[in-house]
Parts: C-alpha cells; structure tokens; sequence
C-alpha cells in the first residue's frame, strides 16, 4: 500500500514500528492481548464445542474502561463468518461497546461478493462507517476499533486494492480536523498464512512482523516530549499487541502509571532494549522471531519423539 505509507509518513510523521511481533496463532490471539492485557489461554472459558464455556462478555475489555470515562465507544469487524471473537468462540452476548457494527456486517455478508458490498468495496464501507463514528460524537472522547478482514484474509496480496480508500480515509481524518486529538493507529494483526511464502524463512519472519504506525497529533511532540521521544524508542525495539494494551491503558490514568499491567509495557514509558524479551513482551516461544531454525537430522531422537507423539494424537482424535 504505497500511497498510504507515503501519506502516513511523509505527511503525518507517523512512527513506524519496526519490532511489532505476533504473540500467538491467528488474529483472536492478538486482539485479545490488544483489547484485554491478557492472553486467551487464561481468559474465562469461551471456545465452541466446551460444555462450561460462556460468551466473552466478562473478559477484561478495554471498551469498559474507555466507556466508564465517559468515551463513546465503537467495535466492527467486516469478516463476520470469521470474526475474532465468534469463529471458534461463543462471541458477545450483549453488545460491548455503544456502536457495535456485528450485526450489519451479518447482513451485508449475505450480499457481498468478493470484496464488494453491492458497487462498493466493503473496506471503504468499514472506513467511511468508522469516519461517520467521529462525526457522530465530534465534541466528545472517542475509542473506535475497526478490522477489515475480507480484503487480505484469503490473499495477502489482495489488500492492495485498499490502498486508495485507505488514503482517502486519511485525507479526510485530517482534513476534518479528527487527527488534532486522536492517537490513530494503523495495524496488521499477523502477516501471510496462507502461502507457500509461509513455508520460507522470509515469510515465517514476516508472518511473525506485523505493519504498525502511531499517529499522534502535530502538537504532541512539543506538548510531551518525553512520552513522543520513548514512542519513538520503542518503535526500533520488540514489541507486541500487549504493549498496545497497557498503552491504552496508560492513556486513561495519565500521568500515573496504570496499575494491574502484568503482561507488556506502556510504548510512552521507555522500554530497556537489552532486556526486552519475547518473554517479557509476551510472545509464545514458537513465535519469537529472534529464534533460528536449525536443521535436524531424522535419525535424530527427538525427531522419532516428535513424529511419534503426533501420530499418537491423531490416532486419539
């Protein structure tokens, strides 16, 4: 999307983060670091299929905290047969945030085509549903998440043809003035996974390095230079999803500290490189993209071990 990096870059002095690392399998593992603090194998039961699970409504959303400061809060997502939350997990029962776009998604699912929602793609629908949001509550505090799936999620390629609607959205942001008090970020959740550029060592690293960039208002810099100085520290170091959390996090309680940050580190607060770790960053060591693959041979017993173990698991299954 080369029309959208250069607009990010070049005329809104976006940070770019280098680091930005996956902490699990899929999108829901990184959405639930992002939106909760907290990784979904220690989140109450929700899967599908588990007789004890239940609806995620009583996870630790950071909806919650931005909607008891008095923020409107918005949740969409435009892949509503694979949403995050709803694939292999029970979903929302009740609606988690003032704007929750889940059920037209629903319906303009039961048209769409392609990526098109009748004559219009359905990630300029997302971002002009996410620019109308700002427009509704103009004069209050906002919290908007929007995901568009259906462009990129079967072709990585594919996510190309929203370069245009991307930079559009972005020359309205801030031809309406949104951007002069809006943290604005940018993200992918995970890179290619279904390719064979997965099966190599460049896309294994770039399946593990997702896109991210800040955007944070032009008198931000001058305003709290310290904050914009460690933003830009930390975007040449590992970082992850739950790193976004305890940002956002940071936003509500400024200038403290917030309390209850187990997993990741505020990117407005500086994070000491030498002793930054997938672990402490809360990466799964199978998605550490600071581990080299090593070759095996097969007499080796741990290969015997391995292709054991798995046959004895599919047999069970």
């Amino acid at each position: 999307m080369p029309n959208s990096l250069e607009y990010l870059t070049k005329n809104l002095d976006s940070v770019l983060f280098q680091g930005e690392t996956i902490v699990g399998d899929g999108t829901t593992a990184q959405l639930c670091a992002m939106l909760t603090g907290i990784a979904e194998i220690k989140q109450p039961e929700a899967r599908r299929k588990i007789s004890s699970s239940k609806p995620v409504d009583s996870w630790r959303w950071i909806f919650k905290n931005y909607k008891e400061k008095g923020y409107a809060t918005m949740f969409s997502e435009d892949f509503p047969t694979l949403a995050s939350f709803n694939y292999r997990l029970h979903g929302f029962k009740d609606p988690p945030t003032d704007h929750f776009a889940r059920p037209f998604w629903i319906e303009a699912d039961k048209v769409m085509k392609g990526y098109c929602i009748n004559n219009r793609k359905s990630v300029d629908v997302s971002l002009k549903y996410l620019l109308s949001f700002f427009r509704r509550y103009k004069d209050r505090p906002k919290f908007g998440f929007s995901s568009h799936g259906v462009i990129s999620h079967d072709d990585v390629n594919a996510v190309g043809y929203a370069d245009d609607d991307l930079k559009a959205f972005l020359q309205m942001f801030e031809k309406e003035s949104f951007l002069n008090n809006t943290l604005l970020i940018i993200f992918a959740d995970h890179g290619a996974r279904f390719s064979g550029l997965r099966k190599t060592i460049q896309g294994k690293l770039e399946e593990r390095f997702p896109f991210m960039s800040i955007t944070t208002p032009k008198w931000f810099p001058g305003k709290y230079p310290d904050l914009y100085n460690n933003l830009v520290h930390n975007s040449r170091v590992l970082t992850s999803p739950f790193d976004v959390y305890a940002t956002f996090r940071h936003i509500l309680s400024y200038p403290q500290y917030p309390s209850g940050i187990v997993t990741g580190q505020s990117l407005f607060s500086q994070i000491d490189e030498k002793n930054r770790t997938c672990a402490s960053a809360g990466v799964d060591d199978h998605w550490c993209p600071c581990l080299d693959l090593e070759a095996v041979s097969i007499d080796e017993p741990v290969v015997n071990e391995t292709v054991s173990g798995r046959s004895e698991v599919q047999s069970t299954n």
